[in-house]
């Protein structure tokens, strides 16, 4: 081993990562562990070292099927890619990790080791749930809006007697139900006055100039 400033070669790359690594031993005991690690889940060596993995904090590594390919990593050669662990972390909370791992032959004799690298990917995990409720949320208002065009060109074509007449019924509806739309954006569609939405959405129908509905207070 070529040592420099005290630390062994391998030691030296250990700590050179950026994130959290663990070296385990052919038991599944923790070896080494290199200094992010120590400071993202917020431990000691004494806490970590010369223990078995699936025993480190509150037992959040005790996964059946990470168990399982773990243990295959030592007598196959593969490799772990992109495994996700949700859990309660003791001192740093609920988190998304997600884990690589990869077999360590050392030869002469010597048990092969495990690198367990560990990404921390809870920001990145919630931007990417955020993103699917609002393509979801994008899709059920489109969805909903194009069902209302639908139905105002229907009464629309009900109530009017030519082409001629249809067309400025249609757009004087549409004009409505989109300043409908413009009063919700502009309050970042987090509501409106009922008063104002009720107005907007019997424009639309063109139902507030024929008698047959009213509306009032706030």
């Amino acid at each position: 081993l070529i040592s420099t400033q005290g630390a062994t070669f391998p030691e030296a790359i250990v700590e050179t990562i950026s994130q959290p690594l663990l070296v385990l031993a052919g038991n599944l005991t923790v070896a080494r562990a290199n200094r992010a690690f120590y400071t993202l889940f917020r431990v000691s060596p004494e806490e970590t070292e010369s223990r078995l993995v699936y025993e480190l904090g509150n037992r959040h590594w005790n996964i059946p099927s990470l168990r399982k390919l773990l243990e295959e990593l030592l007598t196959e050669d593969q490799h772990i890619a992109d495994f996700e662990v949700q859990n309660d972390f003791d001192r740093i909370g609920h988190r998304t990790m997600r884990l690589n791992a990869r077999r360590l032959a050392r030869g002469g004799g010597r048990p092969d080791l495990i690198l367990l690298a560990i990404d921390d990917i809870t920001e990145r995990a919630r931007t990417e749930a955020h993103r699917d409720l609002l393509v979801r949320e994008l899709s059920h208002r489109v969805r909903n809006t194009l069902a209302t065009v639908q139905a105002i060109a229907q009464k629309s074509l009900q109530q009017s007697a030519t082409l001629e007449t249809f067309r400025p019924a249609f757009e004087g509806r549409l004009g409505a139900l989109a300043r409908s739309h413009e009063l919700l954006s502009n309050e970042n569609w987090s509501g409106a006055e009922i008063g104002q939405l009720v107005s907007q959405a019997l424009d639309a129908h063109a139902l507030s100039h024929d008698g047959r509905i009213a509306a009032e207070g706030p």
